[in-house]
């Protein structure tokens, strides 16, 4: 088993109760059903990496009712925004853009 199957499997055994990843590499080929917290501290401007991350979640065998996204925004001493408000921005328009062309919610369609 290598590294990243023993993470996997600690993680959906208990052994772990926090796992660490990009949001491209968590977003591909795991299972996070145990998790009721993502917290996201970069973000790609990819609508679908975002997405993908989020649904990790949201599988069959899912424990719990809800689940929470935190975004982590920089904010710089002036309090001017960074370019993390604009990649929220951005991802929110696309989200918007997506939902307008298929005319529902993401997650209703996924």
């Amino acid at each position: 088993m290598n590294a990243r199957e023993q993470i996997q499997s600690d993680y959906r055994e208990g052994t772990l109760r926090v796992v660490i990843c990009q949001v491209v590499t968590g977003g591909i080929g795991i299972q996070l059903v145990k998790g009721d917290t993502a917290v996201f501290t970069s973000n790609p401007y990819s609508h679908e990496a975002r997405t993908q991350a989020e649904d990790r979640l949201h599988r069959p065998g899912q424990l719990n009712a809800s689940v929470n996204y935190i975004d982590v925004l920089a904010t710089r001493q002036d309090g001017s925004k960074t370019i993390d408000h604009q990649v929220i921005k951005a991802l929110r328009d696309k989200r918007d853009l997506s939902d307008t062309v298929l005319g529902q919610r993401m997650d209703q369609v996924l």
